[in-house]
């Protein structure tokens, strides 16, 4: 008896940690939805490459600066052909603000 508790046991600190793992994996994509999920880019063309194969046929509006923890970000934002607004956030940390 006390072997197949031990079984059970393992079999429920498995499965706890694959999923936790999983839930980890899908928060952290970065998707450039967010400040959080910003895709982390070498210049300002890889921004816009990025932002415009993910939202085709989409409008440019505006580009803006933010920062967060000291961090700067690009903010792009766009208009979806059905008028509504999206915007995409890139971790600029990389360039912005060093002497090439």
């Amino acid at each position: 008896m006390k072997i197949v508790k031990t079984a059970i046991l393992a079999s429920v600190l498995v499965l706890a940690s694959c999923s936790s793992s999983m839930k980890a994996l899908s928060e952290d994509k970065r998707d450039a939805s967010s400040v959080r999920k910003a895709v982390i880019v070498n210049n300002e063309d890889q921004e816009f490459t990025y932002a415009n194969n993910i939202c085709s046929g989409c409008e440019f509006v505006s580009k803006s600066i933010i920062y967060k923890d000291s961090k700067p970000y690009d903010v792009l934002k766009y208009k979806k052909p059905n008028g509504a607004t999206v915007k995409y956030y890139f971790d600029i940390s990389r360039f912005y603000g060093k002497n090439f």
